[in-house]
């Protein structure tokens, strides 16, 4: 992201942004393109209005009504003229998607947005960013909120070590990654692996929680019916079944393990028609 932002400088390589090729010095391209990287800065002393004013006159034009629409949509009318020394990090974050979307832009780039937020903040800024996908912009955005991803992206990458490690449409992905959670009697566990073991390899059968009598199999959830099916046809009754998908598995399997900033989504949130082409779509 601080490359696509000319920030620093790539190692290698060539970028294209939004379908031609961008240099670090090409300012102007940038007009089309809104950013939010790690923790917004702004000046403490003055208002958020102010602050709005202030970065609209570094780069494209932005009309005096586009600073009031956007402290409406982030929800910051009622605190627009108090100094930002005063805000939460929330209401920072709030601050920060409003200056990302001051010049309009066709493509906009998030780091963490959820940061802060308070739950409602979350789904306020969840929704607004499919609205924006909807109008035709394309959305990027990298977090490690694994549940906001899910609901919020239609192509997900994941990184791993500074490399993408897979990349595609999260329906896709999750399809690989499907769970169906069995509840049998404890003493039953051992049994219900054997009859399940005739259908399913050993490596898609494991023990949840033994002493509860839990088993995860590793397949599309569509397939819960037929596993319950199994189990009752050889005299194994079912007390608890779920069924999903597990982004979470799918992640640590795919980055080794990795929980700390070594691994991170990145991806685009969906759109109406699901388009992930630059000016369309959204990516987590």
């Amino acid at each position: 992201m601080r490359v696509l932002t000319g920030l620093i400088h790539a190692d290698g390589g060539t970028v294209e942004m939004l379908g031609r090729p961008f240099k670090r010095g090409d300012r102007h391209r940038l007009f089309e393109v809104g950013a939010l990287v790690e923790s917004p800065t702004f000046y403490p002393y003055l208002s958020a209005r102010a602050n709005l004013r202030e970065l609209s006159a570094s780069g494209a034009h932005v009309a005096p009504r586009r600073i009031e629409e956007l402290l409406d949509l982030v929800g910051l009318c009622d605190r627009a003229n108090d100094k930002v020394q005063g805000y939460s990090m929330g209401m920072k974050q709030r601050l920060g998607i409003a200056g990302a979307l001051l010049s309009d832009p066709k493509l906009l780039l998030l780091d963490e947005p959820a940061n802060g937020l308070d739950p409602a903040g979350i789904v306020a800024m969840r929704d607004t960013l499919k609205a924006l996908a909807d109008q035709g912009k394309t959305v990027f955005v990298s977090s490690h909120l694994l549940a906001e991803i899910q609901v919020m992206a239609d192509v997900v990458g994941i990184i791993a070590s500074g490399k993408l490690v897979r990349e595609g449409p999260l329906k896709d992905l999750l399809a690989m990654q499907g769970v169906v959670k069995v509840r049998v009697q404890p003493n039953r566990v051992d049994a219900a692996i054997v009859t399940l073991g005739t259908e399913f390899p050993a490596e898609r059968l494991t023990e949840s929680d033994r002493d509860e009598g839990w088993l995860s199999v590793r397949v599309a959830p569509d397939l819960a019916e037929a596993i319950s099916q199994k189990l009752a046809a050889a005299g194994i009754f079912v007390s608890g079944m779920e069924s999903g998908t597990d982004l979470e598995m799918l992640f640590l399997e795919l980055t080794g393990g990795q929980i700390s900033g070594e691994g991170n989504f990145v991806g685009l949130p969906a759109s109406a028609n699901g388009d992930a082409s630059a000016g369309k779509g959204t990516a987590a």
